[in-house]
């Protein structure tokens, strides 16, 4: 699930300055709540992963090798390298993003200066 997680918690999380968000994954879904009553499910199937937001936005993303390729409903998408512990996002909006993994925790730095922390215990993820 971890693909089918993250555009999620990012795009959630990165929506505000003060932000939290939490997920629960039950088989293959997904289902996290941010702030502001913003909410998203995913679904993983094989190699993609299709992530509805309560506010109608959609996402799809495939996963090739150690790259992952999103395409955003509202036209942005979204290419991600992973190289060991880290990886690499480009959006098509302009916004660059760098998230490092150490343990059960994940921090993301975007290029416009927001930074999200993850932690995960067992199948519940906090992010804030």
């Amino acid at each position: 699930m971890k693909i089918a997680y993250l555009a999620a918690v990012l795009l959630m999380a990165a929506s505000s300055s003060n932000a939290q968000v939490s997920c629960q994954t039950i088989g293959n879904q997904r289902f996290c709540n941010g702030p502001n009553g913003t909410s998203s499910t995913t679904q993983q199937l094989g190699n993609q992963s299709f992530t509805n937001f309560n506010d109608g936005t959609t996402a799809n993303t495939q996963q090739l090798g150690n790259q992952r390729f999103t395409n955003f409903n509202n036209g942005v998408t979204a290419n991600t390298q992973q190289l060991g512990n880290q990886s690499f996002t480009n959006y098509s909006n302009g916004v660059t993003s760098n998230t490092q993994q150490l343990g059960n925790q994940t921090v993301t730095t975007f290029s416009n200066g927001r930074t999200v922390t993850c932690q995960t215990i067992g199948n519940q993820r906090v992010c804030n």
